[in-house]
């Protein structure tokens, strides 16, 4: 019968099991210690090295050193805000970039990211994408192209140079065709050397807009030709036009165009004869031309202006050409003592008959300092 007592001979013999097993269970304590410790120890390591290292995300969810490259490369610098270009005349262009070609750096903008419709300035970027090609290849200018007949299909209206199917043309001679004579057949020469066809260099193109950070341009024709009506007069455009720029981004390319010095000459010319070749644009007909040949008194003409800067390449788009719509616009490499500008005025107000009328030679000259010295004051005010 159960009396709830425990016989003493039992309690001894409990006690005597009890002790032996005292050190196993501080043991076992003690090993479940070690354990949590050491879980705590790589809980903190693992941490570290996410910590140190990045996510421990699969390889193929993470970005690819060579994609890393990329996008370092595809950035654009950064730059603080850049000054305001003066408005030293009244009706100023739409767009008005100045980029020092050395630093990067923008002297002053104007509406720097209003798109319009960049034209023939276009052909620049044309140009750009040739040279680079003959450096990668180890071409020359000399090189001969035999034109196509594919060559000779633009638009009805476009500016041509008759090129004959069949006959081989040096890129140079090309260059100069798209340069002075604003050729849309010398370009699709061009085009089909470099890339093999239109589509294909229309993809170079805007390739190469991405890389140079040139955000608001996209090219649809690669020598800048759209028929347009002549509204919307200095309101800028919409993106389906066709070709657009902003004066930013056509200051960018003409900074990148900097560093191929023989082709920046062949944009720098007014005239070219080789063989039976002769090719020449008519006074007046580009702007740096009449800043040359005119003088500020009415009707006189062949007087040098005598000014501070030159002019080392220089292209015209002409939307509508006539001087009252202001839908001229221009890209320059502009070169003052050591400094060379990549300048961009789109839809001018320039008047190309009268360096006293519009903003492009009043900016410039601003730029360079030499709006307080008497003999260019005039331009400026």
């Amino acid at each position: 019968m159960d009396t709830g007592q425990q016989d003493p001979g039992i309690r001894n013999q409990l006690a005597r099991v009890s002790w032996r097993y005292r050190p196993l269970k501080a043991m076992r304590k003690w090993n479940i210690h070690l354990i949590d410790l050491l879980i705590l120890a790589g809980v903190t390591l693992i941490a570290a090295i996410v910590l140190t290292h990045g996510d421990a995300a699969p390889a193929a969810s993470r970005p690819t050193s060579q994609q890393s490259i990329r996008n370092v490369i595809e950035a654009p610098p950064t730059t603080g805000v850049p000054p305001a270009c003066p408005t030293l005349r009244p009706d100023p262009s739409f767009g008005v970039s100045l980029i020092d070609t050395q630093t990067g750096q923008p002297l002053c903008e104007h509406n720097p990211d209003g798109i319009a419709q960049p034209a023939s300035t276009t052909k620049v970027m044309a140009a750009l994408l040739t040279a680079k090609y003959l450096q990668a290849r180890r071409l020359s200018l000399d090189t001969l192209i035999t034109v196509q007949p594919i060559d000779k299909q633009v638009e009805w209206d476009a500016a041509v140079a008759y090129l004959q199917a069949g006959h081989s043309y040096s890129v140079r001679v090309l260059l100069y065709m798209a340069s002075i004579l604003s050729a849309a057949d010398a370009v699709m020469v061009l085009a089909r050397f470099v890339a093999g066809s239109r589509q294909g260099f229309l993809a170079l193109m805007n390739d190469q807009a991405r890389l140079l950070g040139m955000r608001h341009t996209h090219y649809t024709s690669p020598y800048g030709y759209a028929s347009t009506p002549p509204d919307h007069w200095q309101q800028g455009e919409q993106a389906s036009v066709g070709n657009y720029s902003s004066a930013h981004d056509m200051a960018l390319m003409m900074a990148a165009f900097a560093k191929y010095p023989d082709v920046v000459t062949i944009f720098g010319a007014s005239a070219y004869h080789q063989g039976g070749i002769w090719l020449s644009r008519s006074s007046g007909y580009v702007i740096t031309d009449s800043w040359i040949g005119l003088s500020t008194a009415a009707g006189e003409r062949g007087k040098n202006l005598h000014l501070p800067f030159q002019v080392l390449a220089v292209k015209k788009g002409c939307m509508w050409c006539g001087e009252s719509y202001h839908k001229l616009s221009y890209v320059m490499l502009v070169r003052f003592q050591q400094a060379v500008v990549a300048a961009a005025f789109l839809y001018t107000t320039q008047n190309y008959s009268a360096p006293s009328v519009g903003d492009m030679l009043a900016t410039l000259l601003w730029a360079f300092h030499q709006c307080d010295q008497p003999a260019y004051s005039g331009y400026c005010q």
